[in-house]
Protein backbone atom coordinates (compact mmCIF):
# COMPACT_ATOMS: atom_id res chain seq x y z
CA UNK A 1 0.00 0.00 0.00
CA UNK A 2 1.42 3.34 -1.05
CA UNK A 3 0.22 6.87 -1.70
CA UNK A 4 0.52 7.37 -5.44
CA UNK A 5 -0.87 10.91 -5.88
CA UNK A 6 -1.96 13.93 -3.85
CA UNK A 7 -4.06 16.98 -4.70
CA UNK A 8 -4.71 20.20 -2.79
CA UNK A 9 -7.79 21.96 -4.19
CA UNK A 10 -9.19 25.40 -3.35
CA UNK A 11 -12.73 25.33 -1.92
CA UNK A 12 -13.47 28.80 -3.34
CA UNK A 13 -13.30 28.00 -7.04
CA UNK A 14 -12.28 24.33 -7.19
CA UNK A 15 -8.91 25.08 -8.79
CA UNK A 16 -6.03 22.71 -8.02
CA UNK A 17 -3.31 24.41 -6.00
CA UNK A 18 -1.02 21.38 -5.93
CA UNK A 19 -1.01 18.13 -7.92
CA UNK A 20 1.74 15.58 -7.67
CA UNK A 21 2.15 11.87 -8.22
CA UNK A 22 4.56 9.78 -6.20
CA UNK A 23 4.34 6.60 -8.25
CA UNK A 24 8.07 6.69 -9.05
CA UNK A 25 8.99 6.52 -5.35
CA UNK A 26 6.00 4.59 -4.03
CA UNK A 27 7.26 1.03 -4.54
CA UNK A 28 3.97 -0.08 -6.06
CA UNK A 29 2.88 -3.68 -5.60
CA UNK A 30 0.58 -3.44 -8.60
CA UNK A 31 1.80 -2.12 -11.93
CA UNK A 32 1.48 1.62 -12.49
CA UNK A 33 -1.34 2.05 -15.02
CA UNK A 34 -0.13 5.55 -15.91
CA UNK A 35 3.61 4.89 -16.15
CA UNK A 36 3.68 5.73 -19.87
CA UNK A 37 2.21 9.23 -20.06
CA UNK A 38 2.63 9.25 -23.82
CA UNK A 39 0.24 6.33 -24.27
CA UNK A 40 -2.91 6.91 -26.27
CA UNK A 41 -5.57 6.87 -23.53
CA UNK A 42 -8.49 6.74 -25.96
CA UNK A 43 -6.91 4.36 -28.48
CA UNK A 44 -7.52 6.70 -31.39
CA UNK A 45 -3.91 7.09 -32.53
CA UNK A 46 -3.99 10.90 -32.40
CA UNK A 47 -1.02 11.51 -30.16
CA UNK A 48 0.29 15.04 -29.62
CA UNK A 49 3.67 15.79 -31.14
CA UNK A 50 6.61 15.59 -28.77
CA UNK A 51 7.34 18.95 -27.17
CA UNK A 52 3.75 20.15 -27.15
CA UNK A 53 0.87 20.17 -24.69
CA UNK A 54 1.78 16.93 -22.87
CA UNK A 55 5.30 18.14 -22.07
CA UNK A 56 4.07 21.57 -21.02
CA UNK A 57 1.42 19.97 -18.79
CA UNK A 58 4.03 17.71 -17.16
CA UNK A 59 6.22 20.73 -16.36
CA UNK A 60 3.25 22.60 -14.89
CA UNK A 61 1.95 19.69 -12.80
CA UNK A 62 4.28 16.74 -12.11
CA UNK A 63 1.34 14.36 -12.11
CA UNK A 64 0.49 11.81 -14.79
CA UNK A 65 -2.64 12.68 -16.75
CA UNK A 66 -4.31 9.44 -15.65
CA UNK A 67 -3.79 10.34 -12.00
CA UNK A 68 -5.13 13.82 -12.71
CA UNK A 69 -8.32 12.24 -14.10
CA UNK A 70 -8.57 10.06 -10.99
CA UNK A 71 -7.98 13.02 -8.66
CA UNK A 72 -10.58 15.05 -10.55
CA UNK A 73 -13.13 12.23 -10.17
CA UNK A 74 -12.31 11.91 -6.48
CA UNK A 75 -12.72 15.68 -6.05
CA UNK A 76 -16.16 15.43 -7.63
CA UNK A 77 -17.08 12.70 -5.16
CA UNK A 78 -15.63 14.72 -2.25
CA UNK A 79 -17.73 17.71 -3.31
CA UNK A 80 -20.84 15.52 -3.36
CA UNK A 81 -20.12 14.20 0.12
CA UNK A 82 -19.16 17.52 1.72
CA UNK A 83 -21.42 20.00 -0.06
CA UNK A 84 -24.62 18.01 -0.15
CA UNK A 85 -26.03 15.40 -2.39
CA UNK A 86 -27.16 12.66 -0.04
CA UNK A 87 -27.12 14.93 3.03
CA UNK A 88 -24.41 17.36 3.97
CA UNK A 89 -21.33 15.83 5.60
CA UNK A 90 -20.62 16.81 9.18
CA UNK A 91 -17.71 15.77 11.39
CA UNK A 92 -18.53 13.08 13.96
CA UNK A 93 -19.95 14.50 17.20
CA UNK A 94 -17.29 15.16 19.82
CA UNK A 95 -14.41 14.95 17.34
CA UNK A 96 -11.48 17.32 17.45
CA UNK A 97 -8.22 17.89 15.61
CA UNK A 98 -7.62 15.72 12.56
CA UNK A 99 -10.81 13.74 13.23
CA UNK A 100 -12.93 16.85 12.49
CA UNK A 101 -11.45 17.23 9.02
CA UNK A 102 -11.14 13.57 8.05
CA UNK A 103 -13.75 12.56 5.49
CA UNK A 104 -12.14 9.19 4.79
CA UNK A 105 -12.71 6.81 1.90
CA UNK A 106 -14.39 8.42 -1.12
CA UNK A 107 -14.32 5.87 -3.93
CA UNK A 108 -12.38 3.11 -5.68
CA UNK A 109 -10.62 4.00 -8.92
CA UNK A 110 -9.05 1.12 -10.87
CA UNK A 111 -6.09 0.07 -8.67
CA UNK A 112 -6.40 2.94 -6.18
CA UNK A 113 -8.70 4.17 -3.46
CA UNK A 114 -9.36 7.88 -2.96
CA UNK A 115 -9.44 9.48 0.50
CA UNK A 116 -10.48 13.00 1.49
CA UNK A 117 -9.58 15.55 4.14
CA UNK A 118 -11.20 19.00 4.29
CA UNK A 119 -10.54 22.37 5.87
CA UNK A 120 -12.24 25.73 5.46
CA UNK A 121 -10.14 26.87 2.48
CA UNK A 122 -8.77 23.72 0.85
CA UNK A 123 -9.53 20.06 0.29
CA UNK A 124 -6.91 17.34 0.28
CA UNK A 125 -7.26 14.20 -1.80
CA UNK A 126 -4.92 11.21 -1.67
CA UNK A 127 -4.89 8.28 -4.06
CA UNK A 128 -3.69 5.13 -2.32
CA UNK A 129 -2.76 1.84 -3.96
CA UNK A 130 -5.55 -0.62 -3.19
CA UNK A 131 -3.74 -3.75 -1.97
CA UNK A 132 -5.62 -4.61 1.24
CA UNK A 133 -8.51 -7.03 0.87
CA UNK A 134 -11.91 -5.77 2.09
CA UNK A 135 -12.07 -8.62 4.62
CA UNK A 136 -8.95 -7.39 6.44
CA UNK A 137 -10.68 -4.72 8.57
CA UNK A 138 -7.79 -4.39 11.05
CA UNK A 139 -5.19 -3.58 8.37
CA UNK A 140 -7.65 -1.18 6.72
CA UNK A 141 -8.22 0.69 10.02
CA UNK A 142 -4.47 0.96 10.60
CA UNK A 143 -3.93 2.31 7.08
CA UNK A 144 -6.75 4.82 7.51
CA UNK A 145 -5.23 6.05 10.79
CA UNK A 146 -1.78 6.52 9.25
CA UNK A 147 -3.29 8.26 6.24
CA UNK A 148 -5.33 10.58 8.47
CA UNK A 149 -2.15 11.63 10.29
CA UNK A 150 -0.29 12.18 6.99
CA UNK A 151 -3.08 14.38 5.59
CA UNK A 152 -3.24 16.32 8.89
CA UNK A 153 0.50 16.96 8.50
CA UNK A 154 -0.10 18.16 4.93
CA UNK A 155 -2.74 20.51 6.30
CA UNK A 156 -0.22 21.84 8.82
CA UNK A 157 2.33 22.37 6.01
CA UNK A 158 -0.26 24.20 3.92
CA UNK A 159 -1.17 26.43 6.88
CA UNK A 160 2.51 27.32 7.31
CA UNK A 161 2.72 27.99 3.56
CA UNK A 162 -0.28 30.36 3.63
CA UNK A 163 0.97 32.19 6.73
CA UNK A 164 4.08 33.25 4.83
CA UNK A 165 3.53 36.99 4.17
CA UNK A 166 4.87 36.61 0.61
CA UNK A 167 2.35 33.93 -0.36
CA UNK A 168 -0.51 35.00 -2.62
CA UNK A 169 -3.71 33.36 -1.32
CA UNK A 170 -5.14 30.60 -3.54
CA UNK A 171 -2.07 30.56 -5.76
CA UNK A 172 -0.45 27.50 -7.26
CA UNK A 173 2.15 25.92 -4.97
CA UNK A 174 5.53 25.89 -6.71
CA UNK A 175 7.68 22.81 -7.06
CA UNK A 176 10.68 22.95 -4.77
CA UNK A 177 8.82 25.12 -2.26
CA UNK A 178 8.88 24.28 1.42
CA UNK A 179 5.40 22.77 1.07
CA UNK A 180 6.46 20.58 -1.86
CA UNK A 181 9.58 19.33 -0.10
CA UNK A 182 7.68 18.70 3.13
CA UNK A 183 4.92 16.88 1.25
CA UNK A 184 7.51 14.66 -0.45
CA UNK A 185 9.07 13.79 2.91
CA UNK A 186 5.72 12.97 4.51
CA UNK A 187 4.64 10.76 1.60
CA UNK A 188 8.03 9.05 1.34
CA UNK A 189 8.05 8.29 5.07
CA UNK A 190 4.51 6.92 4.93
CA UNK A 191 5.23 4.81 1.82
CA UNK A 192 8.35 3.34 3.43
CA UNK A 193 6.39 2.36 6.54
CA UNK A 194 3.94 0.16 4.60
Amino acid sequence: MSIVAVAVVSTRDGRPLYLRDFSDTAGLLLSDPFADDSADLFDDEHLPAVGTAADEQRREWPCAVGYQFSLHSAHGRLSEVVDGGEGQWKPPPGSSGADCNWVGWLCNLETTRAYGYVSTNVRYIALVENTISPENQQAQAARDGDLKIALANLHKLYTEHVLNPFTVPDSKIALGSRFDLGCSKIIQRLNESF
